[in-house]
């Protein structure tokens, strides 16, 4: 998957689970709450809704980006692998 197209599967996602909260807040067969998972490879951890209020997605392809470079530096991905994500012209 292209850095852009990742990008695109997290607009408007903060929106998005907010407004299901809303919808179901009272139902108790429901219950919804957000996921940091930015925090190491098995260390997620669920979070009360209002923790996405500190949540930024304006950087999100700058720390794509620099993410996928710090791989490919630390010799964790191959450079085929660096260029499937990275798009064209990398």
């Amino acid at each position: 998957m292209l850095i852009a197209e990742h990008q695109k599967t997290h607009t408007g996602a903060v929106e998005s689970v907010r407004k299901l909260a809303a919808e179901y807040a009272g139902n108790p067969d429901v219950q919804v709450s957000a996921v940091n998972n930015s925090l190491g490879l098995g260390k997620a951890a669920k979070m009360p809704i209002d923790w996405l209020d500190g949540v930024q997605y304006t950087d999100r392809k700058r720390r794509l980006r620099a993410a996928l470079e710090a791989e490919r530096e630390a010799g964790r991905i191959s450079n085929a692998t660096y260029k499937g994500f990275a798009g064209p012209g990398r």
